[in-house]
């Protein structure tokens, strides 16, 4: 038994095979683009600048850290608020100690009764560790520097023990 040969009208168009051939070849491309592309989303990339490096922004516990910086607090106001006197910081973490080395800095500050001005300020959460600046609101959400973990953007902020308000602070631009 031997097949006897289709007729042309039988036989599937070449095209056909072609078209075929080139849906694998697409088939494989996506593939090989959604994979890139959830490599590339997964990825942390780090961003070097003229002046620093950008590091991408990271979920804590509580808050979104979007400015991630190993700098300290005396550091960061120096940074905002242009060249300080003393660049030592202060020996405590006292509001005391933060209040005289503020004004020794040229910075005029004084302790504040308003848990929560509308100002640059310091927040004392917590006794033995360093205060939290508090740089401003972004929507619902406060906008605050926290000593060697950096910019965080929190939905609530714990309620302060003191309060110490930059009153004269110019935060000089980026």
């Amino acid at each position: 038994m031997t097949a006897e040969p289709q007729s042309p009208e039988e036989q599937p168009p070449r095209s056909t095979a072609w078209v075929i051939g080139l849906w694998v070849l697409m088939s494989i491309w996506m593939g090989f683009v959604v994979y890139r592309a959830s490599v590339e989303l997964r990825n942390d990339q780090i961003v070097k600048g003229l002046f620093r490096d950008y590091h991408p922004p990271y979920k804590m516990e509580d808050a979104w850290v979007i400015d991630p910086s190993t700098r300290s607090i005396t550091a960061e106001l120096t940074r905002r608020l242009g060249p300080l006197k003393v660049l030592k910081a202060p020996e405590s973490n006292t509001p005391e100690a933060w209040l005289a080395w503020l004004k020794g800095n040229g910075v005029d500050a004084r302790l504040s009764s308003d848990s929560a001005p509308h100002t640059l300020h310091l927040r004392f959460s917590n006794p033995t560790s360093s205060p939290e600046l508090w740089i401003g609101r972004y929507g619902v959400d406060f906008i605050v520097f926290v000593d060697k973990v950096g910019v965080v953007q929190r939905d609530h902020l714990a309620q302060p023990t003191t309060v110490i308000e930059l009153l004269d602070a110019e935060v000089q631009p980026w």
